[in-house]
């Protein structure tokens, strides 16, 4: 079980890394403005914080 955490951690860490770099590229690509791109990625990095905090939230739920 503690492997498959492991696994699932691991791959869960890729697509997110590889949805944020992603994201990234897309932005510098319609926007020239460092700073706006700056805080265009920081919306959705918290965005994405609140996301997932709210589905571990469920997830936590159903499982106790």
């Amino acid at each position: 079980n503690r492997d498959n955490n492991k696994i699932l951690g691991s791959i869960g860490y890729m697509f997110f890394y590889c949805l944020n770099i992603e994201v990234l590229i897309k932005l510098s690509q319609l926007f020239k403005n460092i700073k706006l791109i700056g805080i265009l990625y920081m919306i959705f990095v918290l965005g994405m914080f609140i996301l997932l905090n709210k589905i571990k939230m469920v997830i936590k739920q159903d499982i106790t």
